[in-house]
């Protein structure tokens, strides 16, 4: 999938943005964002598709998306983290499903690993619909905070994804995704 330039540079500011909060060294995956057939919907397209290749999507057919990032090409393959987290931070600027994919597959790799488990969170709302709803960016932001405040930190990172999606690349809103994300695994600890 080919993203435009203003998403390009939205991306590309998500990451540096990223780069710059300071990160813990672990964090717990999380359950992804499919269905039971790993499947799930394209929120810009509106394509149904499946990441495990196991699912039976009634999208597009165009196949985007359709293949895991073990499967099959050597473009989606990705044996170590390192490499994983190389590849997703390469394919940032022109393919965020793919790069999302990568990310997930690093996480899969090392699921303790705070910066892949906020890249996964960062990159999500480029790439599909954060369950739930709130009017704005700035409620958005606002029910994260609060969330925060009262030590729910899921609720916390779920309300800032959601405003990251209203303001695709929004330094603030990728630094509190960084920031939850620590409070997580501070927490498990």
């Amino acid at each position: 999938m080919k993203i435009n330039r203003k998403v390009s540079k939205a991306l590309a500011a998500a990451f540096l943005a990223l780069s710059a909060v300071s990160l813990a060294e672990s964090s717990w995956g999380h359950p992804g964002r499919t269905d039971a057939n790993g499947c799930h919907t394209n929120r810009k397209t509106g394509d149904y598709h499946c990441h495990n290749g196991s699912g039976s999507g009634s999208g597009s057919g165009s196949g985007s998306g359709s293949s895991s990032p073990s499967g099959g090409g050597s473009e989606g393959v990705c044996l170590t983290f390192n490499d994983c987290m190389s590849r997703g931070e390469a394919q940032l600027n022109s393919d965020a499903a793919q790069a999302l994919r990568y990310f997930q597959q690093a996480l899969l790799l090392k699921p303790g690993d705070i910066k892949a488990f906020t890249q996964v969170n960062v990159v999500e709302p480029y790439v599909m619909a954060i369950p739930g709803s709130c009017p704005n960016f700035k409620t958005c932001m606002n029910l994260g905070y609060a969330a925060i405040k009262q030590k729910n930190y899921q609720t916390a990172l779920v309300n800032f994804k959601r405003a990251l999606a209203f303001d695709l690349g929004n330094k603030y809103a990728v630094e509190a995704i960084g920031n939850v994300s620590r409070y997580i695994q501070q927490s498990r600890n």
